[in-house]
């Protein structure tokens, strides 16, 4: 078994650097929608991956 040359207590930050582009995508994506809870529905619909034509996701931020 071979092991890494920083050790096995590295801090990688790989997965907070993934959150922070998630955030910063659905930032992007919500611009002129002022509410977080636009943004958390973003934030959900990217992280899931769906595949819905954009008027649902029009209706979904407008809801």
């Amino acid at each position: 078994m071979r092991t890494s040359r920083l050790g096995a207590d590295a801090y990688h930050p790989g997965f907070p650097e993934a959150l922070n582009g998630l955030f910063q995508a659905a930032k992007r994506k919500t611009r002129g929608y002022g509410r977080f809870s636009s943004i958390r529905t973003v934030i959900i619909l990217i992280a899931s991956n769906p595949k819905f034509p954009s008027e649902v996701l029009s209706s979904l931020l407008r809801g």
